[in-house]
């Protein structure tokens, strides 16, 4: 039997992988299972209540596969009541019901995420007035609590890495990592708060709150250089591949600097034997980090990994649902995180949807979406469609044997852009040439609402 708040599912993804396949099929059963009027982190014992912390990377998740604006806004209530009318606190779990901590830990920016979520794709610019003020409180709190610009403390940081990344001394059977520190992820989300609320306070008509936000980030990033880059090396803190790549996606690496981050990033996936290291924040932005950056085919290798630790390392255990912790725990010292049903490492399902169909919102609702797709080495083909409020976007790609002059890999491209949206649709690879609908295209091209077909010519088999 099926039980869960009645979210209609929202979203198909499907490729030529049947791996990824399958890791789509664990990644929607896995927040399924954990929609129970509130997000659980886990349907299967006491924790079963709603963890802010790991509700940071998965909303994202959660909102391409299911419709979740009434869902998120009712949640993102529940956390505003657990927040200190004076202290502008929150607290880990909500409704708080004496579980977790209080004051919730830094990293717990999902308060932040719903409304903007909720504003991003389906264009309810009420959601962001409403909570403005709380979210400002609470990274207000954050920001008196910080030393010298660092918020140093903070419970969980890139909480469950791999077991040889993680402190087998801390709480939670070992789960805090050793090797990304706590004051980096506490401090990175306080930058990323900052940034948030400069985009909220600017689109809720304060204008001067976003240039108030805007400089208190600036003062954030040139605090986290400050503390954590490790100029002689090219890297920050220790070099983990959670350091690098948090600080990469949140944009703080100085552009002269980027290179070198990037290339120490790629440097330790490599020495890891292509395999990841962090834990259930900076898994989200790996994959994404990397694709971003020119990087796509090394992304969907850690993604289609199938030894220890990965996706497919759990599919080859038998799970049907993600698990807590990349190690199979079903005895021992760390049986207190034997939870197989936890949502915060279905985070990937995302990735999917993101960056191998490309569609990404540009404006509230859909108004204008992005496709930016990714074809990486070793997949055919992919396709899959999104329902917003102007209509079910659909996007499919595959890869053609046929190359003219015998020398370029040929994809075809097709777009269903719903009434009363445009699409701005931009081409992934440094080079190709571009067929749209008959006509000689370019790699930054608006679509208007109806069917498009695109034909792009790699220069080289991919």
């Amino acid at each position: 039997m099926v039980l869960r708040s009645d979210v209609a599912v929202r979203s198909r993804f499907e490729c030529s992988d049947s791996l990824v396949n399958r890791i789509q099929e664990m990644c929607f059963q896995t927040e399924s299972n954990n929609l129970h009027g509130v997000p659980t982190d886990c349907p299967q014992r006491d924790e079963r209540q709603g963890w802010l912390n790991d509700l940071t990377v998965r909303a994202e998740e959660a909102v391409y596969n299911f419709e979740m604006a009434r869902f998120f806004g009712k949640y993102a209530q529940d956390i505003a009541d657990t927040q200190g009318k004076s202290s502008g606190a929150i607290k880990d779990t909500a409704p708080y019901l004496m579980c977790g901590k209080a004051p919730a830990d830094p990293v717990c920016s999902s308060y932040l995420n719903l409304p903007w979520l909720i504003y991003e794709h389906y264009g309810i610019k009420s959601i962001l007035q409403r909570f403005y003020p709380g979210l400002a409180r609470w990274t207000k709190y954050l920001q008196d609590s910080a030393e010298n610009g660092i918020v140093r403390w903070g419970y969980y940081g890139d909480w469950a890495s791999p077991i040889t990344e993680s402190d087998k001394s801390s709480y939670g059977a070992g789960a805090v990592s050793k090797n990304t520190p706590i004051a980096l992820m506490s401090t990175g989300f306080l930058y990323y708060n900052q940034k948030l609320l400069e985009k909220i306070a600017l689109i809720t008509g304060k204008a001067s709150e976003s240039e108030k936000w805007g400089r208190a980030a600036q003062r954030t990033k040139l605090a986290l250089n400050r503390e954590f880059y490790n100029k002689e090396k090219g890297y920050y803190a220790t070099g983990s591949q959670g350091a690098n790549v948090f600080m990469l996606y949140l944009g703080v690496v100085l552009e002269e600097e980027r290179e070198r981050v990037l290339k120490n990033l790629e440097k330790d996936i490599k020495a890891h034997r292509v395999h990841l290291t962090t834990g259930n924040i900076c898994t989200k932005y790996l994959p994404e980090v990397l694709a971003d950056n020119g990087r796509i085919d090394l992304a969907y290798a850690l993604v289609t990994q199938t030894t220890y630790p990965s996706w497919g390392y759990m599919l080859s255990k038998g799970a049907t649902t993600a698990w807590e912790r990349w190690e199979y725990v079903d005895h021992g010292w760390q049986l207190e995180m034997a939870s197989h049903d936890h949502p915060m490492y279905a985070t990937i399902s995302a990735w999917f949807y993101k960056y191998l169909l490309g569609i990404q919102p540009l404006e509230a609702g859909f108004g204008t979406f992005q496709v930016r797709p990714y074809f990486p080495i070793g997949l055919k083909w992919a396709r899959g469609n999104v329902h917003t409020v102007r209509g079910m976007i659909e996007v499919s790609w595959e890869k053609k044997d046929i190359c003219r002059d015998g020398q370029k890999q040929l994809i075809q491209v097709e777009i269903k852009v719903p009434f009363n949206s445009k699409c701005s649709f931009s081409l992934s690879e440094a080079e190709g040439e571009i067929m749209a609908d008959g006509e000689i295209g370019s790699r930054v091209m608006e679509l208007d609402s109806g069917v498009h077909n695109i034909s792009i010519f790699l220069p080289q088999n991919r």
